[in-house]
């Protein structure tokens, strides 16, 4: 941020120095950026830096329903700052005003006449003592003509907050909010590490919501590292896309190594601050893998319910049909991590590339959690396949989804408990369990997946309760068991 702010006051002065009708003025400078970092801060600053006057227009001053209205006030506006002489004019969300005319953006008579209008502005106002500042979250959205040099001479990106910036902005709307000592100096240093990307106003934010939850009771004492994580995702807004009825780790059927996986990593990513200080570190990715319907799914969302994620899930074929989706999904999850992103179906996508047609986009998602644009902390990626053995090498080496979880058909010991519970729960102030009915369930279900389990219970419950709508006797018997398994599995896999 300090050579952000450096290059923007050099670019000034360069600007206020210039004389008139020499070869060399130069004028203009564009700010460009994810919404949020302070591009308008920036601005202000520059005008106090330099005693000043600041004058701002965005297109809400300017937009009329009149035809020629518009593009006269932005020549009044001008007019104005020459008027002032030596200022600042910041014209914000210039992407309103220079929309391309290259034929990627509708455009109406009269944003034609607004753009000439502005183009004509720009170059007249060169060799004022006027410092012209654009301000705009979308570069790529400006018309070519607008942004060359001669009208922008100088663009500066301003990007997200880097460590030193983050530390600040932190630290001192918590110190202001709550008072001095409210937070130690290793907590926000903790924090700031940990937001990398996170914009300037977002992270100002922290403060007044740390405030707020300490009116309503919610903690005391100094900030912590967890309370801080709670109003930063309160700030955020969203919890991604975690359905309310998600089972805990614990009630599912799976091999009870790969449970006690699931637990342990839940608890390293609750605890995920005090590990890294002694050395630990979160996996970047994890392939759950075995036979269909055996609680993948059901498992990575327990996962994300148990540390207090947020939850992305994406399917292959949805990534193969829509590429742009996955670009889409990378930011959102870099935007209200801590978050875990559930690939299902990833052979679709995932697939040895030697005989796969769809390897580009697989390289997009390998490069992804490689992180060769930065690696975001706290975004964990979940790929299910119900073939490991079509999967790229490449995808399931370390650093990719290189921790692997093992899903299979339940053991017998824990068929018999979760039929029985479940039967006794369907059944409970509702239904008469008849004797046999567990036994005939557990010997249908002996090899299948606990998606056949459930499947097959919530079709005998409802054969008793059709029984029981039509002649009211609310009773569970083996024999709807048998006939549920008839419609599920079909007749020959019912005499077992």
């Amino acid at each position: 941020m300090a050579d952000t702010k450096e290059r923007l006051w050099r670019c000034a002065a360069d600007i206020l120095t210039a004389h008139s009708g020499s070869d060399d003025v130069r004028n203009g400078i564009l700010l460009f950026g994810e919404p949020g970092n302070g591009k308008t801060r920036f601005a202000e600053a520059l005008a106090g830096q330099f005693n000043l006057p600041f004058l701002s227009i965005a297109f809400g001053d300017t937009a009329s329903k009149w035809i020629n209205e518009t593009p006269e006030k932005m020549k009044a506006v001008f007019d104005t700052a020459r008027r002032v002489g030596r200022c600042v004019l910041f014209v914000d969300e210039i992407d309103s005003f220079l929309k391309p005319r290259d034929g990627s953006a509708q455009l109406h008579s009269m944003d034609r006449d607004i753009i000439n209008t502005v183009l004509k502005e720009i170059v007249d106002l060169r060799g004022w003592p006027i410092v012209l500042i654009a301000a705009t979250n979308y570069l790529e959205q400006l018309d070519p003509a607008g942004i060359r040099e001669g009208r922008f001479d100088f663009k500066i990106e301003v990007p997200p907050p880097d460590l030193k910036a983050r530390i600040s902005l932190i630290a001192l709307p918590i110190v202001k909010h709550l008072g001095p000592g409210a937070v130690r100096r290793d907590t926000v240093e903790a924090l700031a590490a940990r937001w990398e990307g996170f914009s300037a106003s977002r992270l100002t934010a922290v403060g007044k919501q740390l405030a707020e939850l300490h009116r309503s009771g919610r903690f005391h004492g100094p900030v912590t590292f967890d309370i801080a994580m709670k109003a930063m995702r309160l700030i955020q807004g969203r919890r991604g896309r975690l359905p309310e009825d998600v089972k805990a780790v614990d009630e599912i059927i799976m091999p009870a190594s790969s449970r006690h996986m699931l637990r342990d990593l839940a608890y390293r990513m609750r605890e995920v601050d005090r590990l890294e200080n002694i050395g630990g570190r979160l996996p970047r990715g994890l392939l759950f893998y075995g036979p269909p319907g055996t609680g993948k799914t059901q498992a990575a969302m327990a996962l994300a319910k148990a540390a207090d994620y947020a939850f992305l899930p994406i399917a292959g074929a949805d990534i193969i049909a829509r590429p742009c989706k996955w670009e889409r999904l990378v930011q959102e999850a870099h935007d209200i991590r801590p978050v875990v992103v559930f690939i299902d179906e990833a052979d679709d996508i995932l697939a040895n590339r030697r005989y796969s047609n769809v390897a580009a986009l697989t390289n997009k998602i390998l490069t992804s959690l490689d992180g060769a644009r930065g690696r975001i902390r706290d975004v964990i990626y979940v790929a299910a396949t119900n073939h490991y053995d079509q999967l790229d090498p490449a995808a399931l080496r370390a650093g990719r989804f290189g921790d692997k979880v093992h899903f299979d058909v339940p053991e017998r010991a824990d068929l018999v408990r979760y039929v029985s519970k479940q039967l006794r729960q369907a059944a409970k102030g509702r239904y008469d369990l008849k004797k046999g009915a567990i036994a005939r369930c557990i010997k249908l279900l002996a090899g299948r997946s606990i998606a056949d389990v459930d499947g097959l219970i919530s079709e005998a419950v409802n054969r008793a309760a059709v029984r029981a709508l039509r002649s009211g006797v609310a009773e569970i018997r083996a024999a709807d068991v048998v006939a549920a398994a008839q419609t599920a599995f079909g007749g020959l896999h019912t005499s077992r």
